[in-house]
């Protein structure tokens, strides 16, 4: 049974936490951030700029 679409299919867009190192970025999860996770999938951008993202998957404990 397939309870959620996947974060990275196309047209998606996804925040990434983390730091660059020369061309490559290397997901980091951060102790001192609001930022607990290193991927998140944004629901909405406001005119302000402001996101809504959705910083957890569905747990499937919760559906059954």
């Amino acid at each position: 049974t397939k309870i959620e679409d996947s974060w990275f299919k196309r047209g998606n867009k996804i925040l990434g936490c983390g730091h660059r190192q020369g061309n490559n970025f290397r997901a980091k999860k951060y102790a001192d951030t609001v930022w607990k996770h290193t991927c998140y999938l944004v629901t909405d951008i406001k005119d302000d700029g402001t996101l809504d993202v959705l910083t957890e998957r569905t747990n499937v404990n919760e559906v059954r």
